[in-house]
């Protein structure tokens, strides 16, 4: 099992999974919020958008973050209005999605005190036999901060 840095086609070919993974090869990878092909409402629009234009990203699960964090510091440099390191940095920790103009394409977001977003789902995937896919969605690990336990919600 591994983290998000292994859920590309490179991976799977090197390590020689792929073949093996019809004889109970169980590698896992987990990766932050849905994967691109998985959203849906405003970010699938985004991401129809994002793969016409890139298709060859191999990378596409983390496109999105990086948009939204450029829509969050074009936001701030905005918001402090002046060359300044401190109400820059201040504009950004006081950011949320709500602050951001539509369409919102990670859904409901805040940064909390420690600079975190409240963006907190995590899909698990595994390797399939799949040459053109090679990773399959299992499910979304959902975390219940009342009760402080993930669960996994299984794909459809």
């Amino acid at each position: 099992m591994g983290a998000d840095a292994i859920v590309d086609k490179a991976f799977v070919q090197q390590s020689g999974e792929q073949q093996n993974s019809t004889a109970n090869a169980e590698v896992y990878s987990t990766l932050v919020g849905l994967p691109a092909s998985k959203l849906a409402g405003p970010g699938a629009d985004w991401y129809s958008r994002y793969n016409a234009r890139w298709s060859y990203d191999d990378n596409e699960d983390f496109a999105r973050f990086a948009y939204e964090a450029a829509r969050v510091a074009i936001h701030s440099l905005e918001k402090a209005g002046k060359k300044d390191r401190e109400a820059v940095r201040a504009a950004v920790t006081s950011t949320s999605s709500s602050d951001l103009p539509a369409p919102h394409i990670l859904g409901d977001w805040k940064f909390d005190a420690n600079g975190d977003t409240s963006l907190v789902n995590i899909s698990v995937q595994s390797i399939t036999s799949n040459a053109d896919n090679p990773w399959g969605y299992l499910g979304l690990m959902v975390f219940d901060p009342q009760t402080k336990t993930w669960t996994l919600q299984k794909a459809q």
